[in-house]
């Protein structure tokens, strides 16, 4: 299909769909035909689907990116965790601005 025009290979390809699909009609069909020319010659506009590498999670991140900011998300998660874990008022106290002496005088 190389050597043929851009109108030959879209009659080859509605002759083969008109083979397999009868129930269709004709305008549609030359018009699917059109786009899959189009597609294939990379002629497409946007693609269809992009390929690529997922984001990794903050779980998979090396340690070296994972306390890029100084560690503050870590900090964050680890706390949030705390406070779910012992489901305990003080454990959240840590979290907001480390005023520990603070949230000790708040629980005694």
């Amino acid at each position: 299909m190389a050597a043929t025009n851009r109108p030959a290979k879209i009659r080859k390809v509605y002759t083969e769909l008109r083979k397999t699909r009868r129930d269709i009609p004709a305008h549609e069909l030359l018009r699917v035909s059109a786009r899959l020319v189009d597609l294939f010659e990379g002629r497409g506009g946007r693609p269809v689907a992009r390929q690529g590498t997922p984001r990794p999670t903050f779980e998979e991140l090396p340690l070296d990116k994972a306390f890029d900011d100084g560690g503050w998300r870590v900090m964050e998660r680890e706390s949030r965790r705390m406070a779910q874990l012992y489901d305990d008022e003080t454990v959240g106290c840590f979290r907001w601005g480390g005023l520990q002496h603070l949230c000790v005088e708040m629980t005694t």
